[in-house]
This record gives C-alpha cells, sequence and structure tokens, in this order.
C-alpha cells in the first residue's frame, strides 16, 4: 500500500510540474506575441521638418502622436497582426485599418476593394486619411457614378504569402470582395524568413521558445 501511495504521488507531482511548464511556455509565447514584437521610432527634428512639409495641417504634437509602439498579437492563419490603434489620428481593429472615407460615393451598390500589403499599405506613422487606400477613396469619389467601399488590410511585416493565407481564410468565411488590390516588394525581399523560409516574421522566435519548452519537458 505504502509504494502504491509513493507511486501515485510521484506521478501526481510529474502531472503537476508538467503543467506548470506548459504554463510557462504558454506565458513566454504571449507574453513575447503581445509585448515583445514592437515598432518603436522617435522622430528626430529633421524627421520632423519632413513631416511638416507633407502634413502642414498638423501640429508637431500631432506629428509626435502618431509615432508610439507598435505591438503585434496573435491572429489566427497569418500568425500574427497589430494589436488594435485608438490615437486620435491612427485606428485600426483586428486587421483592418480605418479608411477615411470609407465609402468613395453612395453606399448603395459599393463595389467593395480590398488593400493588401505590408507596412506601406498600412500606412505607419501616417492618419487615417492619408493612406493609400484612403487616397484611392477620394480619387474615386471624383466618379461618382462608381462608388466604392475601401478597406485597409495592410500590416506591418506581411508578405505576399501571408496575405494569400488571409484572403484565402477570408473567402472560405464568405468574405470576397469586387476587387483585390496588393502592393508587395520589399518584405518579400529583404526579411529572411519570408524570401528563404517562406514563414512570417516572427515565426523563428516563436519556434525558439516552443522547442526551449518541449525541450525542458523531455527532460523531466
Amino acid at each position: 500500500m505504502k509504494r502504491a501511495i509513493e507511486g501515485v504521488t510521484i506521478c501526481a507531482l510529474t502531472v503537476l510540474l508538467s503543467l506548470c511548464l506548459l504554463e510557462f511556455a504558454a506565458w513566454l509565447y504571449v507574453g513575447y506575441s503581445k509585448g515583445g514584437a514592437e515598432i518603436r521610432e522617435t522622430p528626430d527634428a529633421a524627421r520632423i521638418d519632413v513631416y511638416r512639409k507633407m502634413f502642414p495641417d498638423l501640429s508637431d504634437a500631432d506629428i509626435r502622436g502618431m509615432f508610439f509602439t507598435y505591438k503585434q498579437t496573435y491572429s489566427p492563419w497569418v500568425d500574427f497582426r497589430n494589436e488594435d490603434l485608438n490615437y486620435p489620428f491612427v485606428h485600426t481593429h483586428g486587421l483592418l485599418r480605418r479608411t477615411d472615407p470609407e465609402y468613395s460615393a453612395g453606399a448603395d451598390n459599393a463595389n467593395e476593394i480590398f488593400f493588401f500589403g505590408g507596412s506601406t499599405m498600412q500606412g505607419v506613422h501616417v492618419p487615417d486619411d492619408r493612406t493609400l487606400p484612403s487616397a484611392f477613396s477620394q480619387i474615386a469619389a471624383r466618379n461618382p457614378e462608381m462608388g466604392f467601399r475601401v478597406f485597409n488590410y495592410g500590416q506591418p511585416y506581411f508578405y505576399l504569402k501571408q496575405e494569400a493565407m488571409l484572403v484565402f481564410s477570408m473567402v472560405l468565411d464568405g468574405k470576397i470582395p469586387r476587387v483585390a488590390v496588393f502592393l508587395d516588394g520589399l518584405n518579400d525581399l529583404l526579411q529572411l524568413g519570408s524570401s528563404y523560409a517562406g514563414t512570417p516574421f516572427f515565426y523563428p522566435r516563436v519556434r525558439m521558445d516552443v522547442r526551449a519548452a518541449l525541450s525542458a519537458l523531455r527532460h523531466l
């Protein structure tokens, strides 16, 4: 009986330790995906001067307010996305960046057009109404006979393969645009993971964390 109790106790402690290690691995992953991946820039005087020329209607305080910390969080199928942003000039929710104006003409019979790409398409450090999709909507408004509803799905670090996965998952969910526009190039060439391995930008780090956790479990 004593030996049986000892065996049950050892098994229970082993299971408890395994669960603790799994919890620790999950904490590492979530902590990395939500807080460790950041885009942080502090504009110097030269950049402030450039922004003054591009956006003469914005104050220096407005310009500095667009240089906040970008954090990434987990997103199914595409690995990650921006955390939601809610700043005076920058708004995102889920994978979607606000477009201003969202409609180029009346909402009736508007053709849905989805824009995909990396940080250039999303408009990092650019107001909602100055992104490329917003510029398209403003130009399209000159022809009210053909209306568009514009969606900006650009995400920092995204590249073509990642965007293709996003589009495919959206189509499976019944979210099918009339037109899809892709703007890619730099991320496909400059990011080693995308150009060589074909993986999302942060995948090697996530894989390293998971392998470390599995290795710790095997050595119990």
